[in-house]
């Protein structure tokens, strides 16, 4: 089971930077409710920090910035092209690469991540204050730190460099805060009524399975309204197929769907919907969305299950298939701008 530390590798893994101090508690409380890793290895995939670094790019660069960012340096040429086939033909998702890379470090690699965690968590430690709290958010804020990190080697010396300079990190990266940065809201299994900042929110509805239970947070009753900026809502089902049409969602441009099983999604009455990103199944997709709307699928493992695209405007569909195995048909219908359809086997 990952502990406060892994978290804390996997924040390095995935964006080279240090937990936020929210952002760690909540991850390892969900590890601790769940009982285990799995419960948040693959979240990081979801995010809209992620969608910011990795959108469009292949998975050789994927799989090479997981070494940089957890080693400080670029990937040997056989672990690249073996975890990158693993992700090309589905056996792994991200978040398992990630978590599998970090716990199969060797040698100076393992020297170089333990630096890099203590750095991490004497910076998310240094964070002591509410504006400091608050004002570690947004890209600019987030290369700040990044930068900083960087600078964190297998040499222990650089430790020391980093550890003794940390309160200047935090300054330099809340400093460089994005102004437009919102704020982060969590659904509940409640009925929630979430009205957003004027700044760039993230909303984000969860079904994990916890106990031997399956705890869903995004419901059809549920009305979000994003407010000003350009705000993301992040959907992710990590047990069962996701169902995503009626609820009442306004003024949200970006929508991130990542799910274990099935995904269907209906954004078509939800207002101010840019972009909806399907970035991940365990089967059938089915993505509709209004003729103003760009639908992006990717990372479905469809078996049997087929790919359907409806109504939008530019579409793109990326579908690593399987070798060897017979999957689904896939097809576009309805889009009112450009389509671009990519497959490998």
């Amino acid at each position: 089971m990952a502990t406060n530390t892994d978290i804390q590798k996997m924040y390095i893994a995935y964006f080279g930077r240090a937990a936020d101090v929210s952002g760690l508690a909540y991850w390892t409380n969900q590890v601790t409710l769940a009982n285990s890793s799995e419960a948040v290895i693959n979240a990081f995939s979801a995010s809209a920090e992620y969608a910011d670094n990795y959108a469009g790019k292949s998975n050789e660069f994927i799989v090479n910035s997981l070494y940089n960012n957890l080693f400080g340096r670029d990937a040997e040429v056989d672990g690249l092209l073996y975890w990158t086939a693993k992700l090309n033909d589905g056996t792994f998702s991200v978040g398992n690469v990630a978590w599998a890379i970090m716990v199969g470090a060797q040698n100076e690699d393992v020297l170089a991540l333990g630096n890099k965690a203590t750095a991490a968590q004497a910076f998310t430690d240094a964070m002591d204050t509410t504006d400091e709290i608050i004002g570690y958010s947004g890209a600019d804020a987030a290369a700040e730190a990044k930068a900083w990190l960087a600078t964190v080697t297998d040499d222990s010396a650089t430790l020391t460099a980093a550890l003794a300079t940390v309160d200047t990190a935090v300054a330099d990266a809340v400093a460089a805060s994005d102004v437009n940065a919102g704020q982060t809201f969590m659904l509940t299994t409640n009925v929630d009524t979430i009205t957003g900042t004027a700044g760039n929110d993230i909303i984000i509805g969860e079904d994990l399975q916890l106990n031997g239970a399956n705890i869903q947070s995004f419901g059809a009753l549920d009305s979000i309204d994003g407010g000003a900026g350009a705000d993301t809502l992040k959907i992710l089902d990590q047990n069962n197929a996701i169902n995503v049409a009626g609820s009442n969602v306004s003024n949200v441009e970006t929508v991130i769907i990542q799910g274990a099983a099935a995904v269907t999604a209906n954004t078509t009455n939800w207002t101010g919907v840019e972009t909806l990103n399907v970035t991940q199944s365990g089967g059938a997709v089915a993505a509709t969305a209004a003729a103003t709307t760009d639908i992006n699928v990717s990372g479905a493992v469809l078996g049997a299950g087929t790919l359907a695209t409806t109504n939008g405007k530019d579409v793109s569909v990326t579908h690593a298939g399987v070798n060897g195995t017979a999957e689904g048909a896939i097809s576009v219908n309805g889009a009112a701008g450009a389509v671009s359809v990519t497959t490998t086997n």
